[in-house]
């Protein structure tokens, strides 16, 4: 995943990114769409979708995943 965020970089390349890992969603990934039954129910920049969840499965996706970022600190992106 490094080598490829690496390539991202130099030569601003594009992946589509399908993955169940929201750690490695929210490294590899500007723009985030979630799936549910099918359908996509949101979508948005990562750091607003990672933020502010606002689809009920997004948000227990997220809490049940990912530890929230301590109090004060400023998530990358």
């Amino acid at each position: 995943m490094n080598l490829l965020k690496q390539l991202q970089n130099t030569h601003n390349l594009s992946y589509l990114l399908i993955a169940h890992d929201l750690a490695t969603v929210r490294y590899m990934c500007h723009k985030v769409g979630v799936l549910y039954l099918g359908q996509l129910v949101e979508e948005g920049s990562s750091k607003q979708v990672f933020a502010e969840p606002k689809h009920p499965y997004t948000q227990a996706l997220i809490s049940a995943s990912l530890p929230s970022p301590p109090k004060g600190t400023k998530e990358k992106r």
